[in-house]
């Protein structure tokens, strides 16, 4: 039975964001360098957006599956490999 029954979360700027840390993409890390898909910023409002030749950003670190369950986590988080199983 899970022994955790709260989880507190702050948000702090300038930290690992989520695609850092718990929220792995597979994804990113295929499409990494290559030319953003328009379907991705089509109709976005950001100024800084338009006429820009974007490329997708793959993750900055490895993730790794750990625990029980293979939950996905990252390098930046190395406590929370031993501990996965407590908190999932």
């Amino acid at each position: 039975a899970p022994s955790v029954k709260r989880v507190i979360f702050l948000y702090m700027s300038g930290g690992p964001s989520h695609l850092e840390t718990f929220d792995y993409k597979p994804e990113l890390d295929r499409l990494d360098g290559q030319p953003m898909p328009a379907s991705f910023t089509q109709g976005q409002p950001i100024a800084q957006l338009q006429g820009q030749e974007l490329k997708v950003q793959g993750h900055l670190t490895k993730f790794k599956q750990y625990g029980e369950q293979g939950t996905w986590i990252s390098d930046f988080l190395p406590h929370h490999r031993d501990i996965v199983d407590k908190f999932v």
